[in-house]
């Protein structure tokens, strides 16, 4: 429809300033569409000012002007303002008529838009889209202005989209839009600032069917830096959607086979809480094989862009499948996360945490849903698969894969998950190489009070790995826990490292925590390499009620094995160690606590290649399973030698018979003892 000019004079001419205050009026359409590079548009609603319309407060600039304040009219460059200001407002979007925002910046030129807003309430129930609270839409048709987008929110804000139950709260009516979009389709940066309070409650139907994503908060930037800073939050604060990520942040390529840019995230603080419901959206739909995931927290970027997730201490809370509570991606670049916050997952394939780099096409788990029983793809956004112009890096020969780091002092809980495809990990980091680049480095640091308990089959507590699935090397894995790690399903170990690749680089886990592991094939700690130097050191307690206590293997020949359990060690298992397969060497020093339910305190027996040395210094329990290598035990500690449990029995069954023989005996002594008295 067209657009009209409230309170400036239509004679003026486009080069001058159109500025327009809207001062209590409601029902009126406050925008104006600019004709020439040389004008401005800037809005300002004061406070006290309720717009209740098919209307939305903002300016749109078709020619393209900039968001920056400081620029005059008429600047050589033809660069000026385009700026929505709201304080002190009530907005509602009524639902019908056609699609509207409750506030919009839109240019379509070569400049940007600028939106503040502060103590505003906006209400959007419109059923068309799409319709949001919030939208600053950059030059949408031309990728190579460098032009920013930019929001800034202060005070008490309130966004909803849909209708809600005023006494019960529930959802009842679905809007179609997300919460708020920051969207810089050309080459600048976007930004958006959040203080104050913030609750975002997003209801929305139209998550499926296009793939649409109605987040809670989006910030997107097409190779420019893509930025969330919530560090001026000051009080209690709320984002829930479901249809869509709760926070995301994300830089795409501005063209087709270029780079992402860079995406920072910063003070999303324990005054924050997140609640992502993807249990309609993440599952088999009747008319579509796409299943759509979310996550509380999604950051990604591709080519070299880099993630940095800074001091996050958020509560996160998902439910339904592919509902991940933070995920980060980027291909060659670096993901950096630091987590304090507790985040609880709830369904099949929904990690607590996870990070990744590729250099192939990223894939996601396979779901398969009930409705229609067809078997899902996954994507995390429409706009993170190939067709959107993410880098082929097969084009390039395969470079390396950048580095990922966890660090993690907040309380994971995940429950869900039946088996390999669909687990649901507390935290998963992983590389991935398809070329002769390396996957790269894979850091882990679970701090105390990082405490992860995880509760389906296949699901580990911390799963860390590192593969080339073709020519080129494999990175280094390091993981380090002093939390309390508990896994209660079958194939679920407290931490579990894999490293696969021609040439893999060095293994180190490292546990002063508490790892307790219930269900059947579990392991509480297992290390897995091709031919890579492996250290474990163990100063905690780790206990496995059906496997292994801590187990190492290699796949390939040349890797070496390291395993240190300190004084304040204690490792139990069904059997206490196990160490398998094609290790070189193998040295296991002891000076804790070593010790098995069925009395198999150490089992070497796969090791086929090289001997074990055993040094020990503690104190073992049971009976030892040796390889047939020249195996050395230097004991200067103590062993309790125990074979009574073992699961073949047959130590019980010869027990029996020394009992029965020793009983007969003593009988025959007795016999001859009283013949001779007798006598």
């Amino acid at each position: 429809m067209p657009r009209k000019v409230i309170g400036a004079s239509p004679s003026l001419r486009p080069r001058f300033l159109v500025e327009v205050s809207v001062a209590a009026m409601t029902g009126a359409l406050v925008v104006w569409d600019v004709g020439s590079a040389k004008a401005q548009c800037v809005v300002t609603v004061p406070a006290g000012t309720t717009i209740a319309s098919n209307f939305e407060v903002g300016c749109s600039s078709p020619t393209g002007q900039t968001a920056s304040p400081t620029l005059n009219p008429g600047q050589a460059t033809g660069a000026n303002n385009a700026s929505v200001s709201v304080t002190g407002v009530s907005i509602s979007q009524p639902a019908g008529g056609q699609p509207r925002n409750g506030i919009a910046a839109t240019t379509t030129g070569t400049g940007g838009g600028t939106v503040t807003v502060t103590d505003t309430t906006i209400t959007n129930i419109k059923t068309t889209g799409p319709s949001l609270g919030i939208n600053i839409t950059v030059n949408p048709a031309n990728s190579t202005a460098v032009a920013d987008g930019v929001l800034t929110m202060s005070g008490t804000n309130s966004i909803t989209i849909g209708q809600f139950d005023p006494i019960t709260g529930l959802p009842t009516t679905p809007g179609s839009g997300g919460g708020i979009l920051v969207n810089v389709r050309g080459a600048g940066n976007a930004t958006t600032t959040i203080g104050g309070t913030l609750d975002v409650n997003v209801f929305s139907g139209t998550g499926s069917g296009s793939i649409a994503k109605d987040d809670g908060v989006e910030t997107t930037a097409r190779g420019g830096t893509a930025t969330l800073d919530m560090t001026g939050i000051t009080g209690a604060s709320t984002v829930s959607t479901n249809a869509g990520n709760g926070l995301f942040i994300d830089s795409l390529p501005s063209t087709p086979n270029t780079s992402g840019g860079n995406v920072v995230v910063v003070g999303v603080s324990n005054l924050v809480a997140v609640n992502v419901d993807n249990s309609t959206f993440g599952v088999a739909n009747p008319s579509t094989t796409t299943a759509v995931a979310n996550a509380g927290i999604l950051a990604a970027t591709f080519g070299s862009g880099t993630v940095n997730i800074q001091g996050t201490s958020a509560t996160i809370n998902t439910t339904g499948p592919f509902a991940d509570g933070i995920h980060a991606i980027t291909q060659t670049g670096t993901v950096t996360l630091n987590n304090s916050g507790n985040i609880t997952t709830t369904g099949p394939s929904s990690h607590g945490i996870e990070v990744t780099t590729t250099n192939v096409t990223p894939t996601l788990p396979i779901y398969t849903g009930t409705a229609g029983a067809t078997t899902l793809t996954t994507v995390y956004n429409q706009q993170l698969i190939a067709v959107s112009g993410m880098p082929d890096l097969a084009l390039s020969g395969f470079p390396a894969t950048g580095a990922v780091s966890v660090t993690n002092s907040g309380a994971i809980t995940t429950s869900g998950g039946g088996s390999a495809t669909t687990a649901s990990n507390g935290i998963y980091a992983w590389t991935l190489s398809g070329g002769t680049g390396a996957s790269g480095n894979v850091t882990v640091v679970n701090n105390a009070g990082g405490n992860v308990t995880a509760s389906g089959d296949f699901s580990n507590a911390i799963l860390a790995t590192t593969t080339n699935t073709s020519t080129g090397a494999a990175g280094a894995i390091n993981v380090t826990n002093a939390a309390t790690l508990t896994t209660f399903g079958a194939n679920a170990d407290g931490i579990s490292a894999i490293a696969s690749g021609t040439t893999v680089g060095p293994m180190t886990i490292a546990n002063s925590g508490v790892i307790t592991v219930t269900g059947a094939s579990a392991n509480g700690m297992e290390a897995t390499t091709s031919s890579g130097v492996v250290t474990i050191d163990n100063s905690g307690s780790v206990n496995s009620g059906h496997a292994d206590g801590i187990l190492a293997s290699a796949t390939a020949a040349g890797a070496t094995l390291a395993l240190i359990n300190e004084a304040a060690g204690n490792i139990f298992g069904s059997t206490g160690v196990g160490i398998g397969n094609n290790f070189a060497t193998a040295q296991l020093d002891n000076a804790g606590t070593i010790g098995a339910s069925t009395d198999l305190a150490i089992d070497s027996t796969a090791l086929t290649t090289g001997p074990l040395t055993i040094n020990n210094s503690g104190t073992i329990t049971g009976f030892m399973r040796l390889g047939a290598g020249v195996n050395t035990l230097n004991n200067s500690g103590t062993w309790n030698f125990s074979e009574f449990q073992r699961h073949d029995r047959h130590a019980w069954r010869r027990g029996c018979r020394l009992w029965r023989l020793l009983r007969e005996q003593r009988h025959q002594q007795h016999r001859h003892d009283s013949a001779a008295w007798r006598g």
